[in-house]
């Protein structure tokens, strides 16, 4: 049974990018690690367990962020242009610290339970 991992490297000017990936021999399992360096578009990613879980790290001028979601679809979004922390969970509940402002909002599907 053949497996199918490859690394592609692309070296054009201001389109750099290099792929990798790996997954099984009917594709059903999956990881791969594009990154890209291409101007307007640099970002790494990562995806794990066929994209459900996802690390992506945007440097894009005037988009800058850090997000992390795993499997259930809860995420933290770090967003540097916004000034923005959000943390969601699989529920729908969100905490968002505002740095902006300097608000913490707190929207949760059932109770909030904040201990000093």
């Amino acid at each position: 049974m053949m497996c199918h991992q490859f690394l592609h490297f692309e070296a054009w000017k201001h389109q750099e990018k290099v792929h990798l990936q790996s997954c099984d021999a009917q594709r059903s399992r999956w990881q791969k690690v594009p990154m890209d360096t291409t101007k307007g578009r640099e970002k790494v990613h990562l995806w794990g367990l066929n994209g459900q879980e996802e690390i992506l790290i945007d440097s894009t001028n005037a988009a800058e962020k850090v997000r992390i979601t795993d499997k259930a679809g809860q995420a933290i979004t770090m967003d540097a242009v916004a000034g923005q922390i959000t943390l969601t969970d699989r529920a729908g509940s969100n905490v968002l610290l505002d740095g902006a402002s300097g608000n913490i909002l707190v929207r949760s599907s059932a109770m909030v339970l904040i201990n000093p």
